[in-house]
């Protein structure tokens, strides 16, 4: 379960939410913020090789020193998040000429594309079909959303083919599927952040006990249509705070609220096999400057890594470790 957000003002500012079902910890261990160069080769299952392509940055699992790409952003600020599709996504049969697995979609699309017009071509030439990492490493049902700052395009594999739909909140979630999410949004169409009127009778004088009475009925659970609404409600009706000193720390900071709407805590989801799902981590970026910010459940200190401080002419990724221990500074 995952929640992404895309925000547009002067600067292009893209975040996420990764929730999974995972022992306190383990799995950021697992993880690294990775930065793939230009001239790191590529090889797809399509048959595509490129060893000169848009740099990249994001949170990776990385084995055998190939970036497997929770979520990222490339040089020219085009962003990208796999979220899990469990219910609904169908990976089709591979063909030789024209398949990619899951997990090479973001850097596929990423690494040639700036655009979300580049990105839907990029998408309606290749099929995404059930191809494994390796037997460890299975295909996981994924759908993705790509922001370039401008548009949000969401992808999804279904039985009718990949389905690519233009997303005008700038937000996804998990299942249903996205027609079915923004279908969904009807039933909300009064809420407000401002004051509501009294509307069904004129012969009671009904007033307000408190702020914040136009959002009564925004559904407050963690399943993944609520967490569609909670955040497209946030990030439609919130603004990005005038900031004179840093707009982009402004920025994040506000993205990293808008996040925090939808986290999942600790302990609240169960699962089947008796585990938690939880927010394990949130990055919040500033996509056109290659600013990649991120906290995780056991560090909520913001941690920062600049796309423009490694060599981006070189072959090797870098891997930065990322940092999840807590750090309380006492003011006593």
């Amino acid at each position: 379960m995952c929640t992404a957000i895309s925000l547009f003002s002067d600067s292009h500012y893209f975040g996420r939410n990764l929730d999974m079902e995972a022992n306190s910890g383990a799995v950021v261990e697992c993880m690294s913020i990775a930065v793939t160069p230009r001239q790191f080769p590529f090889s797809f299952s399509n048959g595509l090789h490129t060893e000169e392509h848009n740099a990249i940055i994001g949170t990776a699992y990385v084995p055998d020193d190939m970036p497997l790409y929770y979520d990222a952003v490339n040089e020219h600020g085009l962003a990208a998040a796999g979220l899990a599709f469990a219910s609904s996504a169908y990976y089709l049969p591979k063909a030789a000429d024209t398949s990619i697995a899951p997990y090479e979609v973001i850097p596929y699309v990423l690494s040639s594309c700036c655009t979300c017009e580049q990105v839907k071509a990029c998408l309606q030439s290749i099929t995404i079909a059930d191809i494994s990492y390796s037997d460890h490493l299975p295909s996981t049902p994924l759908h993705w959303i790509f922001s370039d700052g401008k548009t949000c395009l969401v992808a999804e594999p279904c039985h009718t083919g990949l389905m690519l739909y233009d997303a005008p909140v700038g937000v996804l979630a998990n299942d249903p599927p996205f027609p079915n999410q923004m279908d969904r949004l009807r039933d909300y169409r009064s809420l407000s952040p401002n004051t509501p009127n009294t509307s069904f009778s004129e012969a009671l004088s009904l007033g307000i006990y408190s702020r914040g009475m136009g959002a009564i009925g925004l559904p407050g659970d963690l399943s993944s249509a609520s967490r569609f609404v909670r955040a497209a409600y946030a990030r439609v009706c919130s603004n990005i705070p005038a900031a004179d000193i840093d707009p982009c720390t402004t920025a994040i900071a506000h993205l990293f609220r808008l996040l925090s709407f939808t986290a999942q805590p600790y302990g609240c989801v169960i699962t089947e096999n008796n585990t938690y799902e939880y927010t394990v981590y949130t990055c919040g970026c500033d996509a056109t400057q290659g600013i990649y910010c991120y906290t995780t459940y056991q560090s909520p200190s913001v941690h920062v890594v600049r796309l423009r401080d490694y060599v981006l002419s070189s072959s090797k990724v870098t891997t930065i470790a990322v940092k999840d221990s807590a750090a309380f500074h006492s003011m006593l």
